[in-house]
């Protein structure tokens, strides 16, 4: 605004005639002058929209031409779709197997390797609650013990010096032979307080250079130094503190290195063979009169899993325990024999119904690594052998007493050496 201009429309031009007037007239434009000098030029420029740039530094208006998206063609949107659609169904799948192998691992028991049962913390705990039945149970062990062990104790625990010495000579030399995996396969007897005696125990070492798995029974009556516990029937051990003292036991009398266990209840074998639909057996006369059937020669006969369980716990056609051992390992060859013939299927069905039975120390990487394994293990040779070998033990009693050192080279010989034809 023109202060002079708005004077100008403010003052008359013609002059006051009286002196009040023409005070009047100048305070009237002395107001205007000073509200015109405190109201802001008015400029026409418009200020930019963004913040003023460095110094230097120019706007840059992208062209219009620039804006414009292209089109991608007919072609290349399908490619895009079908790609998603690709590997939106991988990613199902992987989540599916991680939730599915899980789910398969939580059905069995797993147990911790130092996680362990120990008698004494359940005498303990027997005792707290009870101790008049705890000194009746101990009188009751005390008692059993000494009529059992009084006559051959102190020759059993000579002898077994004495192998410990010729195997404190090997041990020096033997260094672990690699390939070779050997896992403790248990089968027991669930008690009303807890595990029972291992009446099956068998080493399961698979050699993966000869493509061959050596199943080795140990019988139940061997004589061993259980540690803690003294020379006693090997199967005692895992009754006593669980499958872990029983791996240390085999460890430390057969110097076996045992990777990993798995024990199941003779429930198991019921429900696995009842899953792979019944195995195939040839039976003789007497095993089937103790199976109570009746059949006029020996035959092959179709086994479902609650006879297959008895035939496997027979040990009075023949053979007494030596012949119940080995028809334990042609049960368990029947089995592998179904699961061979059936494929992956028949095997992921087996493993399914089994788990939920089986106590085992192996992690979710051992065991998802063994699942991985076997359709090529399924179809490695399987060898059959037995702890005592032949002319390599003696009987003191009820106790089976081995030549340990022999034995010890001799399954070394066998699970770790070259085959002869070789």
């Amino acid at each position: 605004m023109d202060p002079e201009k708005n004077v100008s429309e403010v003052i008359p031009e013609n002059k006051p005639n009286t002196q009040a007037e023409e005070a009047a007239a100048e305070a009237a434009a002395e107001t205007v002058l000073e509200e015109s000098a405190r109201q802001p030029e008015i400029t026409e420029e418009k200020e930019p929209d963004t913040e003023e740039l460095p110094e230097g530094e120019m706007y840059v208006v992208e062209s219009a031409v620039a804006d414009e998206k292209k089109k991608l063609p007919k072609w290349a949107k399908l490619l895009l779709i079908a790609g998603g659609s690709v590997l939106g169904l991988a990613l199902i799948a992987v989540l599916a197997l991680v939730i599915g192998y899980n789910a398969l691992f939580n059905r069995s028991n797993y147990r911790d390797k130092d996680e362990t049962i120990v008698m004494s913390e359940a005498m303990e705990t027997l005792e707290t609650a009870d101790e008049d039945l705890a000194a009746e149970l101990a009188s009751e062990q005390a008692a059993a013990k000494e009529s059992i062990h009084a006559s051959i104790e102190e020759s059993l625990a000579e002898k077994l010096k004495e192998a410990e010495d010729k195997k404190a000579s090997m041990e020096a030399e033997r260094v672990r032979q690699e390939g070779v995996r050997n896992i403790l396969l248990i089968g027991t007897d669930q008690s009303s307080w807890g595990i029972g005696n291992s009446d099956a125990i068998i080493v399961c070492s698979i050699n993966y250079e000869k493509k061959k798995i050596y199943l080795t029974s140990i019988m139940r009556d061997t004589a061993a130094n259980v540690p803690g516990r003294g020379v006693t029937k090997i199967n005692s051990a895992c009754a006593i503190s669980g499958p872990e003292l029983l791996v240390q036991t085999v460890e430390e009398n057969f110097m076996i290195d045992i990777e990993n266990y798995a024990m199941v209840d003779f429930e198991a074998m019921k429900q696995v063979i009842d899953a792979l639909g019944g195995v195939d057996m040839m039976i003789t006369v007497q095993e089937a009169k103790f199976m109570k059937i009746d059949i006029e020669e020996d035959q092959i006969m179709h086994l479902d899993g609650r006879l297959a369980l008895r035939h496997s716990r027979d040990r009075s056609s023949g053979g007494s325990d030596f012949g119940r051992v080995q028809r334990q390992k042609e049960v368990l060859l029947a089995i592998i024999d179904k699961a061979r013939s059936g494929g992956v299927g028949n095997l992921a069905q087996a493993a399914y119904a089994c788990l939920p039975h089986i106590t085992h120390d192996f992690s979710r990487t051992d065991l998802l690594e063994i699942i991985s394994e076997l359709p090529t293990l399924i179809n490695f040779e399987f060898v059959q052998q037995r702890i005592p070998y032949e002319n390599m033990y003696h009987f003191d009693n009820e106790y089976i007493v081995l030549d340990y050192a022999a034995t010890i080279k001799n399954f070394n010989d066998e699970v770790y050496g070259e085959d002869p034809e070789e």
